[in-house]
């Protein structure tokens, strides 16, 4: 694999908002996120106070808060 077994877990666990996935998250430096329009992971980065840069019908373009 070109990630590995605990890169693709990781993945898994932000995308599928299992407990940790903040952390996890916050493990990666990311500070931007494209993902699709129906993901829970939507509603929970903007939770987090993430703001969205960009919104279609299929896709959501959120960017991290500063700091």
């Amino acid at each position: 694999e070109v990630y590995g077994d605990a890169q693709v877990a990781r993945y898994a666990q932000i995308l599928g908002v299992v407990p940790g996935w903040d952390a996890a998250l916050d493990a990666t430096g990311a500070n931007a996120a494209l993902i699709r329009a129906t993901s829970e992971l939507v509603p929970a980065l903007i939770g987090l106070g993430w703001t969205v840069a960009y919104r279609d019908p299929v896709v959501v373009l959120l960017v991290g808060p500063p700091g």
